[in-house]
């Protein structure tokens, strides 16, 4: 008998751990959602990687601009 209730106590326990991560990543995904809609949209070149466009207008990434960056 006190085996059957520890069993059954762990399954709620783990049931339990298992809805609150599925909570928290469904938090996660919705914060993830509302960053990506707020940051704006660029288009990389897939002929000449050192292009990006972004608002109809196109720029090249230079070594410069990559030590900028670095």
């Amino acid at each position: 008998m006190n085996k059957k209730c520890l069993f059954a106590v762990v399954i709620v326990l783990v049931s339990l751990i298992c809805l609150s991560a599925c909570g928290a990543l469904r938090d996660t995904a919705d914060k993830n959602k509302a960053l990506n809609e707020s940051l704006p949209y660029y288009e990389l070149n897939a002929a000449n990687y050192d292009e990006i466009s972004y608002n109809g207008l196109t720029y090249t990434i230079t070594d410069e601009c990559l030590e900028m960056s670095g």
